[in-house]
């Protein structure tokens, strides 16, 4: 999505990292890629980040360096809104090799919190969406066989017609 691009991008830009990387719950609730930038955008660093992202034992939280675990990422960070988690942003270090500081980590804090709740609002939207599309169309498609069952049935209770007549329309019904 254009938010997850915007997230890793700004993340990235800020901060002079090497890269970012954004996995969020998909309808399965795993966890897949949403958008990619620098060294992450390798098919085998995505892979490695996944495969760390969804290990069950790990508890590094922002934050606390998760360079131990991975040499290229320094921050893994638990995307939450309304208290349920939505999705993993993985920093890299910066380019400069400098440390993050305190400024960096506010800085980081307020785009995950902004992007957490625009995350899940749009997913939210999209989810709606679905749902309302699907009610459309399965309502269009019932309407034409309800509307025959319904034009039989009224003939059948206004009128008097003749067994011939009543077994064609109950048939139709």
């Amino acid at each position: 999505t254009d938010i997850s691009r915007l997230l890793v991008s700004t993340a990235v830009d800020r901060l002079n990292l090497a890269g970012g990387c954004l996995f969020l719950k998909g309808e399965a609730g795993l966890l897949e890629i949403s958008a990619a930038q620098g060294i992450f955008e390798e098919a085998d660093k995505q892979k490695q980040l996944l495969i760390l992202v969804s290990h069950p034992n790990n508890n590094i939280e922002f934050p606390n360096s998760a360079s131990s675990a991975n040499l290229d990422v320094e921050y893994l960070i638990p995307l939450k809104a309304t208290e349920k988690d939505i999705g993993v942003l993985c920093l890299s270090r910066k380019q400069s090799r400098q440390t993050f500081s305190d400024n960096d980590n506010y800085l980081i804090q307020g785009l995950v919190s902004v992007s957490s709740l625009a995350l899940y609002s749009a997913k939210l939207t999209r989810d709606v969406s679905s749902r309302d599309t699907f009610i459309s169309i399965a309502s269009h498609e019932l309407r034409g066989p309800l509307t025959s069952i319904i034009g039989y049935s009224s003939l059948l209770s206004g009128q008097d017609p003749t067994s011939e007549n009543r077994m064609k329309w109950a048939e139709a019904i």
